[in-house]
């Protein structure tokens, strides 16, 4: 009587009633069972040779069993089931990070590159440190023909111009950028569904952008050189006029502008260095444009990744407690 007032007692009986609940439930799945998985079952808890004998405790009712073999039988349908939610779990989280990656790659589409970027200069040449052959075959000219056999050498090794699909990879990296932003900031995920989320998601993405090759060039330099720094410039921001800076940048990286985001630079109120000591007129109203798109896809995709993961868990841990 009056257990509520000693912890312990009450602890006690709840665990108590726990174990009940799963004995319970054991009871009627084995004899609801089918034979194929009361053999299952019974492979997880006894370990008979004869093969007679096994079949005999296949086919007996739960009331014929001993009490140790009930009791294992009853815990092996408790992990069973638990390892099925757990994969009903993880294939839904799954899912759901696909469809978020769907979700982003459709807002961060060709079409809409091309609605803000399409008629805009992009730069003369590819945004790339010289390869080292370059660099040799410069050398190599200089110490031939002096200043007019490196002249020479260049006019026929020009570099690249940046077209619009290595502009269109950069658009696409500034489009994972806000999915990883928006995933990776939700709280109270597990590390394991977060992965999930995450990895899936970027399947996503690459699915239904089907890159050509040289967007897919730029979009794994960008990923490879400076995501992390841009990261960390992103973290940085702590108000609009940063805000507005930080995706001034990456309008001028799209454009092939050859932007580095260093943390120092921008800490100290600078835009950015160029890295070829180049200079370009930003456009206040594509930069406006770009930052409004990136903030609408992560205020679109926070609320309906956490309301279908809330889900998720709920019906987990519906499927895990006592009977």
């Amino acid at each position: 009587m009056f257990s509520f007032l000693n912890p312990k007692a009450a602890s006690e009986q709840k665990a108590h009633s726990a174990v009940e609940a799963t004995f319970r439930h054991g009871h009627a799945v084995w004899d609801s069972a089918d034979v194929e998985r009361r053999t299952s079952l019974l492979r997880r808890v006894i370990d008979i040779k004869d093969d007679r004998l096994f079949l005999a405790y296949v086919h007996a009712p739960w009331s014929q069993l001993s009490n140790d073999v009930r009791a294992n039988l009853a815990l092996a349908v408790a992990a069973q089931e638990e390892t099925q939610a757990l994969t009903v779990k993880m294939d839904r989280v799954s899912a759901l990070g696909h469809k978020a990656g769907e979700t982003v790659a459709l807002r961060f589409s060709a079409e809409q590159f091309s609605e803000f970027f399409g008629q805009k200069p992009l730069a003369p040449t590819a945004p790339s440190w010289p390869s080292e052959n370059r660099i040799m075959g410069s050398y190599q000219a200089w110490e031939k023909g002096g200043i007019e056999g490196l002249r020479d050498w260049l006019k026929e090794n020009k570099l690249p111009n940046w077209n619009s699909e290595e502009a269109l990879g950069t658009w696409y990296a500034l489009g994972r950028f806000c999915f990883l932003i928006s995933i990776g900031s939700l709280e109270d995920v597990r590390d394991v569904d977060m992965n999930s989320l995450i990895v899936s998601g970027e399947g996503g993405l690459m699915a239904t952008w089907r890159m050509p090759e040289s967007a897919m060039r730029s979009f794994e330099h960008f990923n490879g050189t400076k995501l992390a720094d841009a990261y960390s410039v992103y973290k940085l921001i702590n108000n609009g006029e940063m805000f507005s800076r930080f995706f001034s940048l990456f309008v001028a990286e799209i454009l092939g502008n050859d932007v580095s985001f260093s943390a120092n630079d921008f800490s100290n109120g600078t835009l950015g260095q160029l890295l070829r000591g180049e200079r370009v007129e930003m456009d206040p109203f594509l930069t406006n444009d770009v930052s409004s798109m990136f903030v609408k896809t992560k205020k679109a995709i926070q609320p309906y990744v956490c309301l279908q993961l809330s889900e998720i868990y709920h019906n987990f841990a519906l499927a895990l407690r006592p009977y």
